[in-house]
């Protein structure tokens, strides 16, 4: 939840509350889903795979790809790439595509500043 301090500025302590929820999401939570061999870093497994620790990630980096590709959808790229370095491909297969849009999605981007 919001704390307020003495200078009345709102501070996040890690729990976030979601409209219409009965409990509280927390940033702090345990990665379990995630977190496959339960050594701190996120991972991407096929199912029915063993973790391979070359692809294995921090949360800081399973967060910025996450958002990556969803601001992407907000600013116009409505489509999936079959380009497996780009933001946008279709598979969560590497978390460290976030620098990179394909031509045909880079096409797609509209922001508006009015």
């Amino acid at each position: 939840m919001a704390n307020s301090n003495s200078s009345g500025n709102r501070e996040l302590d890690g729990d976030y509350p979601i409209p219409g929820a009965t409990t509280a999401w927390s940033y702090s939570e345990d990665l379990s889903p995630f977190d496959i061999d339960q050594n701190g870093m996120v991972e991407v497994p096929l199912a029915g795979l063993t973790v391979d620790p070359g692809y294995e990630y921090t949360l800081d980096q399973g967060l910025k790809m996450v958002l990556t590709h969803e601001l992407g959808h907000n600013t116009g790229i409505t489509m999936h790439t079959q380009d497996p370095t780009c933001a946008m491909y279709e598979q969560t297969n590497d978390l460290l595509r976030d620098r990179h849009f394909s031509h045909d999605a880079a096409q797609l981007i509209r922001i508006h500043n009015q």
